[in-house]
């Protein structure tokens, strides 16, 4: 029956790594999704494990009764977590209340929260530390067992979690939610208290039977060595434990970067790197080890060296993921295939070192065993050793490596963790000889000398990549040669070609905890790249986007005064909302390092973050509504794909209920979300959940139908073409407008598709997208990988249907109605501005050309800019007199055009953008 107790602790393992990935989720709502953030949960989970492993490891030797512990522990995780929301919910309630005390201070607030989640999730994680130490004194009857038995244990938990995260990432979470996840999560946990029950109801959970004819009092040590070499281990654990976290930070960075940052992608690295543990101490279960001095510092230093001789597959990994997802297309979209794919790259680049230092832990406790009567204080000591490892590993990692050293610095201090660790033992491994520990020593210090002489660029095809996981398909075979040889899957170095951002094109590149952000210069257009995705650019086409969503809902609701804006980017619709009688500009953004590159966008948005107007906050957007103790006119929300870990968060209803509650009456709230890379399904869903708190939304596009503006509000928004065209006629407005080709209100209105009465008959049938049931990330990534477009908004565009509900055919009516109808000039200005771009440009061009009562011959001239009228050079901006030097060059006027063309040098040379 010794194979029940084996069972028992896999599936504890299986639940415990369930519990650390659903309270990340659940604890997300309470500290947030930064990277700040989550390094808290882990530091809290593990901590709480370090701490239950001495609490309950000395328990064990003293009262003996392991295993009837050990099963109250497994039935108390199991009821604590099933209150786990409770608890969650009043942690929340205090924060608010504690926060808008302090609400300015963002140290403070990281650390109340931080000692909020300590308290919620603190006592289980105790709970779930002291499991191995109680099973190892009920299994352990004498030293010698230790390190087969500890080996075992350790496996079979790491194997458990392997399954635990695998359940978890592409089952229980995707399929049905949070809630759900936890409640299998705390069953498997009255599982594993089950599967003992036999063995305490048959009395096999004594003292007598943990130490069968030993007494305690007279136990003497077992093992001869000194007390510096048990100090000397302990110190190599626990800078393996530092390292192992610091080494599964690095390479959560680059799974980022190669494999793009989803959840899935997290889960395989995360299943590969505990199953490389688990298969370490299964090899130290099965092998005879006779001097474990010795073998514990080789497996320091292969682990060292084996990460070396990896980066060069690093270095590959954007590469190779492509040429799986190529495969993948090519087996019909198997996601299933491409998911195997990523976990087998992972494994490839994972699985020595991480055996190395999954061995680690048995060897060490097996060294520290001396004694039969403190099996359960030792051993429960010395995983609390390598815990605290891993939890300095996250923190610095995390918090100190990775924005001061980047991903290489944070990589290399790993490295040299490992080679100390294993120096550390081979000095006073003795069991070795001299001459053996120096020829380990100096293959080490080889290795690393061949690593410095060829390998320190092996960042830079991972750092200085962009849109590459849009790799989606071979060369055609009716290719040529030389055609073929140019594709990007051909080879490295083609990929390279394609993909990689040459070092002149790089203006800045900045990585910290949250992301690796890279600013770069392609012929004059900076894009901003954010994890190997372009997020902003200077690009017409995005120029077009990110104007647009500030100017919008400024638009519509003229009297916004206190404006919140979620995501910096470029800047450039922060920029453009602040031209604008805005009073106050609160902006909320999750990465500071996108803050810190904003320098290279500060011509393009106004260098707005000098606006005395404008406050910034880097904080993640839902922690910071909470507590915000201000309410806005005006939000506007542009957030990044959703497929992208975390930011599906920001399209749930609990986001947009919150938004609401900090809302004004008649404030609007705009969200900025992608057609491209998106489903009809998950376009859908966004709408049903925006709906669901905005009940009244207008839908924008750019010229391309690509990128949707949705513009929401709680009750309909009256539109007030007076109020709109003499906000059009304000300088900085019209300036700003004019470098999208923008030129008067009916080029402006021409972006209009869909209107609030029709959004409805979109929506379809479903669910909605919620923090404990997010089906947005997940049918967003499904989405990305096939690479489908979402045609739902052009199919249901008013503009291109013409059915007469348009917001141009509104602004004609009114103008008709004014005895001031629209004029041929205004209806071509605004055909012209469609047709340079759109996707749809003759359907655009037609419908503006025969829309519009206009009268040609009988049409008086325009007499203010947002009817179209050329105001003089002296009175325009920097892009107005671009936009018409251009105009009157293309229609052979040379005068007009050269005059603009002049007082727009003359506004460059002062440095001015009015």
């Amino acid at each position: 029956m010794i194979w029940q107790i084996g069972l028992a602790f896999f599936v504890s393992g299986f639940a415990g790594l369930m519990h650390e990935i659903v309270w990340s989720k659940l604890l997300a709502s309470l500290i947030g999704t930064t990277a700040h953030a989550q390094a808290a949960v882990l530091v809290v989970y593990m901590g709480g494990l370090a701490l239950g492993s001495v609490i309950y490891g000395r328990r064990s030797d003293r009262r003996g009764r392991s295993l009837r512990t050990y099963m109250y522990l497994e039935v108390g995780i199991a009821a604590y977590c099933a209150g786990l929301p409770l608890f969650l919910s009043g942690a929340s309630e205090l924060y608010v209340w504690a926060a808008s005390y302090v609400f300015e201070s963002s140290q403070l607030k990281f650390v109340l929260r931080f000692a909020l989640a300590l308290l919620t999730i603190i006592v289980p994680a105790i709970m779930m530390g002291g499991t191995l130490p109680l099973l190892a004194r009920h299994f352990i009857l004498h030293p010698g067992q230790t390190r087969a038995r500890v080996a075992a244990l350790y496996a079979l938990n790491n194997f458990g979690a392997v399954a635990g995260a695998a359940v978890a990432g592409f089952v229980t979470l995707p399929g049905l939610g949070v809630y759900p996840s936890l409640v299998i999560a705390s069953g498997m946990n009255l599982v594993a208290a089950v599967l003992v029950l036999p063995h305490i109801a048959e009395g096999r959970d004594t003292l007598e039977h943990e130490t069968p004819n030993i007494p305690v009092e007279k136990t003497a040590p077992v093992r001869g060595y000194s007390e510096a070499i048990y100090g000397a281990t302990l110190v190599s654990l626990l800078l393996s434990g530092f390292a192992a976290m610091a080494y599964e930070v690095v390479f959560i960075r680059v799974i980022s970067l190669s494999f793009g940052a989803t959840t899935f992608s997290f889960t395989v690295m995360l299943m590969s790197f505990i199953a490389g543990i688990g298969l370490g101490s299964l090899i130290v279960m099965q092998i005879r080890v006779e001097r474990p001095l010795w073998l514990l510092g080789v497996c320091q230093l292969v682990a060292a060296v084996a990460f070396l001789a990896a980066t060069p597959l690093m270095a590959r990994l954007p590469y190779y993921v492509g040429l799986v997802r190529i495969s993948a297309h090519e087996a019909g979209d198997s996601f299933l295939l491409y998911q195997l794919g990523k976990a087998a790259l992972c494994l490839v680049v994972l699985l020595v070192p991480t055996m190395c230092l999954g061995a680690s832990f048995p060897l060490v406790t097996a060294i520290q065993a001396r004694q039969p009567h403190r099996i359960g204080s030792l051993v429960g000591a010395t995983y609390a050793c390598n815990t605290v490892g891993n939890v300095l590993g996250v923190l610095v990692t995390t918090l100190f490596l990775l924005p001061g050293l980047g991903m290489l610095g944070s990589f290399h201090v790993a490295i040299a963790l490992s080679f100390a660790s294993g120096l550390v033992v081979l000095v006073v491994a003795t069991e070795a000889p001299i001459s053996r520990r120096a020829f380990a020593a100096s293959g080490a210090v080889v290795a690393l000398a061949v690593y410095a002489s060829n390998g320190l660029d092996w960042p830079t095809p991972i750092l200085h990549s962009f849109n590459h996981l849009r790799m989606r398909s071979a060369p055609s075979p009716d290719k040529s040669a030389e055609e073929v040889e140019r594709h990007p899957a051909s080879s490295f170095e083609s990929w390279k070609r394609y993909f990689l951002m040459p070092e002149p094109s790089i203006v800045q590149i900045e990585e910290e905890s949250h992301a690796s952000v890279m600013v770069a210069d392609s012929r004059g257009i900076l894009s901003l790249v954010v994890n190997t995705k372009t997020d902003a650019s200077t690009a017409l086409i995005d120029m077009e986007t990110q104007v647009l969503l500030a100017h919008l809902p400024l638009f519509l609701q003229p009297d916004a005064r206190d404006l919140l804006v979620v995501g910096y980017g470029s800047g450039i619709s922060l920029g453009s909302a602040m031209t604008h009688p805005v009073q106050r500009a609160d902006l909320v953004e999750i990465s500071g390092g996108v803050m810190d590159v904003d320098p290279a966008f500060a011509p393009h948005n106004y260098n707005v973050l000098s606006d005395p107007r404008v406050h910034v906050y880097v904080d993640d957007a839902q922690s910071f509504l909470r507590t915000v103790p201000r309410t806005y006119d005006a939000v506007i929300c542009q957030p990044s794909n959703p497929w992208i870990s975390g930011i599906a968060g920001l399209f749930t209803t609990e986001f947009f209920e919150l938004a609401r509650s900090k809302m004004n009456p008649g404030g609007v709230f705009t969200l900025w979300f992608q057609a491209y890379e998106q489903s009809e399904e998950g376009v859908q869903l966004i709408l049903r959940t925006f709906q669901a708190v905005f009940p009244h939304i207008t839908l924008f596009v750019e010229s391309n139908y690509n990128d949707i503006l949705a513009v929401g509000s709680v009750e309909a928004l009256p539109v007030d073409f007076v109020e709109i065209e003499d906000r059009f006629d304000l300088p900085d407005v019209r300036n700003d407008l004019a470098r999208i080709g923008i030129s008067n209100v009916m080029s402006l209105l021409s972006h209009h598709a869909v209107p609030p009465d029709v959004v409805p008959t979109m929506l379809g049938s479903g669910p909605v997208n919620s923090t404990l049931r997010q089906y947005l990330e997940y049918i967003s990534i499904r989405a990305k990988f096939v690479g489908t477009v979402s045609e739902l908004i052009q199919e249901n565009s008013l503009f291109l249907l013409d059915d007469g509900r348009s917001q141009v055919d509104r602004y004609t009516e009114f103008r008709a109605g004014r005895g001031e109808p629209v004029t041929a000039n205004e209806r071509e200005l605004a055909a012209e501005h469609m047709s340079t771009r759109s996707r749809y440009r003759e359907e655009h061009t037609s419908i503006l050309t025969k829309r519009a009562d206009a009268r040609p011959a009988d049409s008086a001239p325009a007499t203010r800019p947002s009817r179209g009228a050329v105001l003089a050079p002296r009175d325009v901006g920097r892009y107005e007199a671009s936009m018409w030097a251009q105009r009157f060059k293309s229609e052979g006027d040379t005068d007009r055009g050269r005059a603009y063309t002049l007082r727009l040098l003359s506004l460059g040379k002062q440095g001015k953008y009015r």
